[in-house]
């Protein structure tokens, strides 16, 4: 939260005293570090009130859906070892979820 208004009131200040902005690719570098960094603490909040099976289920099928969405933006032919996988990982993410989530999503819809 700190670092947010910090960045909030320093854009515009730099801004107005002529500073110019980082290139496009360095800016994408310092946003992909943030979102990395607070991926790693929602894991460790995780693993410490989940535990680790239960956090691996909720956790392990975000590369799938990072994969399918790369699928979406650049097509391609997925290897044997990914289409082995997905019914795999499928299957298995439900059975380990925590019971409030699966309580949760089965009587959401």
């Amino acid at each position: 939260m700190k670092g947010l208004g910090a960045g909030l009131l320093s854009l515009p200040l730099a801004l107005v005293f002529g500073e110019p902005l980082p290139p496009p690719d360095v800016a994408l570098q310092a946003m992909l570090l943030v979102y990395q960094g607070a991926s790693m603490i929602c894991f460790i909040l995780a693993l410490r009130s989940l535990g680790a099976a239960r956090t691996a289920g909720v956790f392990g099928p975000a590369p799938f859906i990072g994969a399918g969405i790369a699928l979406m933006i650049a097509p391609a032919v997925p290897g044997w070892q990914f289409v082995a996988a997905l019914p795999l990982m499928a299957a298995g993410a439900p059975l380990i979820a925590p019971r409030s989530m699966r309580t949760s999503i089965s009587t959401s819809g």
